[in-house]
């Protein structure tokens, strides 16, 4: 399993939290996903397809 971590400029509050949520739930490679509002981080746990993750939080 692979970790990466994305800065999110305009991650705010709990509904962006929602978006991105929804937005990689179609993707069986993601098998988690650990948020940190406050300091707008997302860190993502896959198996492959970093790409593809990233091209969709992008």
């Amino acid at each position: 399993m692979k970790r990466s971590t994305f800065i999110i400029n305009k991650m705010d509050y709990s509904s962006e939290e929602q978006m991105i949520r929804m937005k990689l739930e179609p993707y069986s490679e993601v098998k988690q996903l650990l948020f940190d509002i406050p300091n707008r981080k997302l860190g993502v746990n896959y198996t492959s397809g970093f790409q593809k993750v990233h091209e969709t939080i992008s």
